[in-house]
């Protein structure tokens, strides 16, 4: 019974290693302060927002991502222009190595658009990054009403 054991120690330890290598990189990826915002249901787009720290040796590009709640999921930037707010899609943006990427409100974020169905403050939803060579991250994002946005940043 041991030695089953240590085998099967060995082979989940073995395939974990396996997995990593075929993620070139990801691994070197942490999301933290993800969010996306509650909104009323007649609004059939929101906004996720999140940091994503690269603790690899090199530079990476977000490019995007998909969501199983959604049509599609593209990085947008917000920008001034003449006094007026606009938003442009952004087909890619860069993660420095070593360094993060902040999407927040009035800038850089994820526009997730197409909602297929009411995402309400205390729900999840699964969302998955897209990133140069094929590489991609699923993680479990949590629906906030803008009010507990607002008073997270006070809090800050």
């Amino acid at each position: 019974m041991k030695s089953l054991c240590k085998l099967i120690t060995v082979l989940l330890v073995s395939t974990s290693v396996f997995a990593a290598g075929m993620e070139q990189g990801i691994e070197n990826i942490t999301v933290s302060n993800a969010h996306v915002r509650a909104l009323p249901p007649t609004v059939k787009n929101t906004a996720a927002y999140f940091t994503i720290n690269n603790h690899g040796a090199e530079t990476l590009s977000l490019l995007g991502g998909y969501s199983d709640v959604a049509d599609s999921v593209q990085l947008h930037e917000t920008l001034e222009e003449n006094g007026m707010m606009h938003m442009r899609h952004r087909m890619s943006a860069e993660i420095p190595a070593g360094g993060d990427l902040v999407l927040e409100s009035g800038g850089l974020h994820l526009m997730i658009m197409g909602l297929n169905r009411v995402l309400a403050p205390g729900d999840s939803i699964n969302l998955t990054l897209e990133f140069n060579d094929d590489q991609t991250l699923t993680i479990e994002v949590p629906v906030r009403s803008v009010m507990a946005e607002a008073m997270s940043h006070e809090h800050h």
